[in-house]
């Protein structure tokens, strides 16, 4: 639903501010997917704060914008953070939206590009070059690609123990 979103306004309508298919155009539409969770947890954090702090600030004659300040938001800013760090937690794992915005595929950009200039270049995602390099190794890797961990160090240890030379008594 957000790439649409993305789509439809950060790379069809704002196409000269973003550029079209570019990197701004992705993180603009990442910041629109992540806004809701940082909305609701700093709108929880603050609720959580208890109204004896907020009366204790007015009881010493502190204005409202003072209790805010000093009181509330010292008392939810652990709330606040972690709002922030979950949504930027969440926001590389979502590679729908970005594929949608205008992700190429298998193009990795390295180079002594400016900042600005990569902004306005094409971009791909993690998972896509995770997915393309899978395709590139050889086919023993392939085969135990999707294998247990467990089975896969028993297979080493058979073959390392039948490569020894033979022990003479």
């Amino acid at each position: 639903m957000y790439g649409l979103l993305g789509l439809a306004i950060f790379v069809e309508l704002m196409r000269r501010v973003t550029g079209g298919k570019t990197m701004i155009a992705g993180g603009l539409t990442l910041a629109v997917l992540v806004l809701p969770i940082v909305i609701i947890t700093a709108s929880e954090a603050l609720r959580a704060v208890p109204h004896s702090i907020r009366e204790a600030g007015f009881g010493v004659g502190a204005t409202r914008w003072e209790v805010i300040r000093y009181h509330v938001l010292p008392s939810a800013a652990p709330g606040i953070l972690t709002g922030i760090v979950l949504s930027l937690a969440r926001a590389p794992r979502e590679t729908a939206p970005i594929l949608l915005v205008g992700a190429v595929t298998g193009f990795l950009a390295i180079g002594g590009a400016s900042i600005y200039q990569q902004l306005y270049d094409p971009f791909t995602t993690l998972p896509t070059i995770v997915f393309q390099y899978s395709g590139l190794p050889s086919t023993a890797f392939r085969a135990n690609a999707g294998r247990d961990h467990r089975s896969a160090r028993a297979d080493l240890e058979r073959q390392r123990d039948s490569d020894l030379p033979a022990k003479s008594i």
